[in-house]
Parts: C-alpha cells; sequence; structure tokens
C-alpha cells in the first residue's frame, strides 16, 4: 500500500477513502494499519464509529447508512489539495482560490465549488495571513445528520 499520509485530497476522497462508499472499503486500509500498529478505533456515538490512523488521517462511518460521511487529515499528513495542505497559510489559501469564504459558525474557510471541503486552522478565529492549515476536511454532509 502506498504511503497513506502522502495521497492526493480530492474533494470527494483521499487515496482509496471516498465519502459514500460502505464500511468494507475501508478494509485494506484497516488491515494496513493494524499490521503496522498505527490505528485505532472508537464508536462515536451507536451511529457513528471512526478510525484513525496515526493520529493524521480520520475516517468517520455513519452505521445506519454504511457509508463514509467524513474524511479528516491533521498533523503529519503530507499530501495535498492540489497546492494547499497542511501547514499552508491563510494567504496561501486565499491567493489560490481567491473566492474562498469563511463560516463563522463552524469556524472553518471553504471554497464555493467545491462544498465537501473545508479548512480548518490552528487559530480559527484569526484572520491573519500568516495563519496555518491544521486541518483538512470532507464530508458529506447529509450522512452526518442524527437520526
Amino acid at each position: 500500500m502506498n504511503n497513506i499520509f502522502n495521497q492526493s485530497i480530492n474533494e470527494n476522497y483521499i487515496g482509496e477513502v471516498k465519502l459514500g462508499n460502505n464500511i468494507l472499503s475501508l478494509k485494506k486500509l484497516w488491515v494496513y494499519g493494524h499490521k503496522n500498529n498505527f490505528v485505532s478505533c472508537e464508536f462515536i456515538n451507536p451511529n457513528f464509529f471512526k478510525l484513525t490512523f496515526k493520529n493524521s488521517l480520520l475516517v468517520k462511518v455513519n452505521l445506519l447508512e454504511d457509508k463514509i460521511c467524513q474524511i479528516s487529515v491533521f498533523h503529519n499528513y503530507t499530501g495535498r489539495f492540489n497546492n494547499i495542505g497542511i501547514g499552508s497559510s491563510l494567504q496561501e489559501l486565499t491567493f489560490s482560490y481567491p473566492n474562498i469564504e469563511y463560516d463563522d459558525d463552524e469556524k472553518f474557510f471553504y471554497i464555493p465549488e467545491y462544498k465537501n471541503l473545508a479548512f480548518f486552522f490552528k487559530e480559527p478565529y484569526s484572520m491573519g495571513l500568516d495563519n496555518k492549515i491544521e486541518e483538512i476536511t470532507l464530508n458529506d454532509s447529509e450522512l452526518l445528520l442524527y437520526p
């Protein structure tokens, strides 16, 4: 398996992990993480389950729908969304995507044409151009709803 912590980030998937896929699609990744002793598993509540790989890749599954609903990268993840990745500055993001918008309620930036993608910064209340991205998350908002 290729380095799972250096795969390109796309709007709906990272490597072989794709929003909307079922939990069995994670088998190869889970086995790889288990063999290398860097995966942890946790039930968030009876409806959601998450797998975390080396504190750099998180995959959340909606168990009622049996679908991947969220993929997040952070810490030492080196893959990028085009030229933007963990540690990129707000200045780099706004230069690459001048139409970037900020969600005041959830405290993240997003690019309107990439509705599933969210950029969280080290200092969520700061608009300083040197503020650094600490998490990139892909969401299927319909699958994240509680029943």
